[in-house]
């Protein structure tokens, strides 16, 4: 399955929003400030080292592995890629977490290395209520995970749906042509009144774009970790509709099933599902990789005849 298209065009209030409050500081638009270019620059900084980290879990792997403690095996894998991987143990100041000393049998064959990390997190946690899934932390790290741990870190995000809510004109409910009132207002000599009968056109159409509104929530809390919005009595993430746009208030893990990562090419992801776990598997794209032991050399060609 596809990833539903989407939800990439930026919502244009964010920027306007923003010049509102450098006017009201002072500062001219578009004038750069320490402020600006600290953030802009902190912005590009961890983006690189989400794309990093990601490109290297992305290294192919076997392991065959019985009864391992599960810290060992998240050092063994850490040590492989050189990603940075935060693991979250149960230990005297966090109750809940991952068991490092969870026994840990796995025989994975080729497989990248994010995948190797996500069954061994999965069968950690495989006593646990909720699960446990990995997700970025606003530095850039891999932060792995109890979903309820990874929850008490969330983002806003904001998604521009208008494309989803458009619905193409049919015509089908042409106005009707109120033949006796006309006649009736020719013989009285008055004038004025239409003879198409449009009532209760726009209520009708602002009830319509409200229900499609509600129908695209529904639809993205029933199949994007469904226990853990708060609508369905988790803690995960809320949502919030704005005009056209779903403001989400949610843990990265849940904002990656929406849309995947932007910083990463969209022909690198794809989405799939089973049952009710929906996954988003990465690829390497050629564009970004890098090969080991490998570098641009300049190669000197002898034209001579």
């Amino acid at each position: 399955m596809r990833p539903t298209p989407a939800l990439r065009r930026p919502l244009l209030a964010l920027a306007a929003g923003s010049a509102a409050l450098l006017l009201a500081g002072g500062v001219l638009p578009g004038a750069p400030t320490a402020g600006t270019a600290r953030a802009q620059a902190d912005d590009a900084s961890t983006l690189q080292a989400k794309r990093d980290n990601l490109a290297k879990l992305l290294r192919p792997i076997t392991l065959d592995v019985t009864d391992q403690r599960l810290e060992d095996v998240i050092t063994f894998i850490t040590d492989f890629t050189g990603a940075q991987i935060e693991a979250r143990y149960i230990d005297d100041r966090s109750p809940e977490g991952l068991d490092p000393e969870s026994l840990i049998t796995i025989d994975a064959r080729n497989m990248s290395t994010l995948r190797l990390l996500e069954l061994v997190v999965e069968q950690a946690a495989r006593d646990s209520f909720d699960g446990a899934t990995w997700q970025f932390t606003p530095w850039g790290s891999v932060e792995v995970g109890l979903k309820s741990t990874l929850n008490r870190r969330q983002r806003v995000q904001i998604y521009d749906i208008s494309d989803l809510l458009l619905v193409l004109p049919d015509y089908e409910d042409a106005p009707e042509i109120d033949l006796q009132s006309v006649l009736q207002s020719s013989q009285g000599g008055g004038g004025g009144q239409s003879p198409f009968d449009d009532s209760g056109g726009e209520d009708d159409e602002e009830r319509d774009l409200e229900e499609r509104r509600n129908n695209v929530i529904d639809l993205i809390q029933s199949i994007v970790e469904p226990d853990q919005w708060q609508a369905n009595g988790g803690d995960g993430g809320s949502i919030r509709i704005y005009q056209n746009a779903l403001v989400v208030r949610a843990a990265d893990y849940m904002h990656r099933q929406i849309d995947g990562y932007s910083f990463w090419p969209s022909r690198s992801q794809a989405v799939s599902g089973v049952g009710a776990r929906r996954y988003v598997s990465f690829t390497l794209d050629t564009g970004i990789g890098t090969v080991d032991g490998f570098e641009n050399v300049p190669v000197l060609i002898d034209g001579g005849g």
